[in-house]
């Protein structure tokens, strides 16, 4: 295993929050690369109040301070992981509208305001996180069709082919991660 690419999850509780973040003024935050783009927010699918299944994509312009319709995805999901790499967002897995895990990936181009597919995970699943790091797309944990999943998957774009890697350390679901200094982080869930 690389030794940049490491899960790490703790077995003790985190600090309390004052001792574990730090705040700044928003003015001194650093700023993404958008290459001159605005900076956006997306909100891509879920369920609506009625427990509808939705395609609909929402933006949120940073710079304007307001919500624009973007284009919907083309398959209605739910519980889905989503990340963004190299300027496109990806969104992995989570529900159809038939309620069944999928493994299919749909890859968004803001530039070019387009969905197009890539090729499926190896393995359907929902309520998983994706990362970005290092050229490459990560899906982490999750509810498969047989339960709680360890199992990682890699996804390469430029051979448009997924890879199975090391597991986490827990089979678990609803977790949160994030990319810092060429790690991936792992929190949180249920299950394990």
């Amino acid at each position: 295993m690389p030794q940049s690419f490491k899960f790490h999850m703790p077995n003790s509780a985190p600090p309390p929050l004052s001792r574990s973040l730090r705040f700044a003024a928003p003015g001194s935050w650093p700023q993404p690369d958008t290459g001159g783009g605005p900076q956006s927010m997306y909100l891509m699918g879920g369920l609506d109040v009625d427990d509808v299944y939705l395609s609909r994509v929402s933006r949120f312009d940073v710079d304007e301070g307001a919500w624009h319709e973007a284009p919907a995805m083309p398959e209605a999901r739910y519980s889905a992981g989503a990340a963004v790499l190299e300027g496109q967002i990806y969104v992995a897995g989570g529900k159809d509208t038939e309620a069944m895990i999928v493994a299919s990936v749909q890859r968004f181009s803001p530039a070019l305001g387009a969905w197009e597919p890539v090729a499926p995970m190896p393995t359907a699943r929902c309520s998983c996180v994706a990362a970005a790091l290092s050229g490459k797309l990560y899906v982490l944990g999750g509810l498969g069709v047989n339960g709680q999943m360890a199992p990682v998957e890699r996804y390469d774009p430029e051979r448009n082919e997924w890879q199975v890697m090391a597991p986490i350390a827990r089979t678990q679901f609803h977790i949160a991660c994030a990319v810092l200094e060429g790690m991936i982080y792992v929190s949180g869930g249920v299950g394990g």
